[in-house]
């Protein structure tokens, strides 16, 4: 297919006002009426590349998502987010670029699911922290998870877990670690929370008289009251302030608290604590 019979394609597929710029062989920029939501045009690069073609954006698009100072981590709800996009539009990322590769017979359909991907994942940038609040959680938990099962300190742990105190009033601990002396865990993302999980540790410790080990991991940006916020750290065993000092000083939290594991019969001891 050469330069004419491609720009025809894609002018019957998108509009007639695209236009294709060559760049060498077998290498076109694609120019577009659509542009990232700044107003900047979106980049398209049609190539082809060990025998078969593929648009591509170059790297362009996460690029300008990090401009915008949004950066897409594994383990956050914009990389579900990503990867739903990138599977509803057959589309993939490698090194960076997003990339659609397709057949000469395909070039119809592939530009179109370029374009999609691209716009769809630039739009990305109006996932804000106050859209997507409940993400915080999300992040912890999948942190938590992956920290865990990469220092080698897997053990039975739920999310969400409900413990009542004696008079049968009910508390919710983001993740629970069992051991002999079982980690609470709290997502603390709100004033509210804040209070909620204080109020917690200091009623099962005080009033139950339970034994725990509790950790706060506190949402920097979080409207929190300081005053609010020093009386939950004062309380916790243990506090981090924002995700990325908690993945920083998490593995060294864990070592220290998960030593000995429950099984039936007794305590037995981790050798490699």
């Amino acid at each position: 297919m050469n330069r004419d019979q491609i720009l025809e394609v894609i002018q019957k597929s998108v509009c007639s006002g695209v236009e294709i710029e060559e760049k060498g062989i077998d290498r076109y920029v694609v120019h577009t009426d659509f542009t990232y939501p700044d107003g900047d045009e979106i980049r398209i690069i049609l190539k082809k590349q060990d025998g078969q073609w593929i648009f591509t954006d170059e790297g362009h698009t996460l690029m300008w998502l990090s401009y915008e100072d949004l950066y897409i981590t594994a383990e956050s709800k914009r990389s579900d987010l990503l990867a739903r996009t990138l599977a509803y539009n057959h589309a993939e990322i490698v090194d960076g670029r997003i990339c659609v590769k397709f057949k000469e017979s395909e070039i119809r359909g592939a530009i179109h699911s370029m374009i999609q991907a691209i716009i769809q994942i630039a739009d990305l940038i109006y996932t804000t922290r106050e859209n997507i609040r409940g993400t915080f959680v999300e992040d912890m938990h999948a942190s938590f998870t992956a920290c865990l099962k990469e220092i080698g300190k897997e053990r039975k742990s739920e999310t969400n877990k409900i413990i009542k105190n004696k008079a049968g009033e009910p508390y919710n601990v983001d993740i629970y670690i069992e051991a002999t002396e079982p980690i609470l865990v709290f997502a603390v993302n709100s004033k509210d929370r804040c209070q909620e999980a204080t109020i917690a540790i200091i009623t099962l410790a005080t009033e139950d008289q339970m034994k725990f080990t509790s950790l706060f991991v506190i949402d920097e940006e979080a409207e929190i009251p300081q005053i609010t916020k020093d009386r939950a750290i004062s309380r916790a065993d243990k506090a981090f302030i924002g995700l990325l000092n908690m993945k920083a000083g998490l593995p060294r939290f864990l070592d220290k608290n998960i030593c000995t594991d429950v099984k039936a019969g007794g305590v037995v001891v981790d050798d490699s604590c």
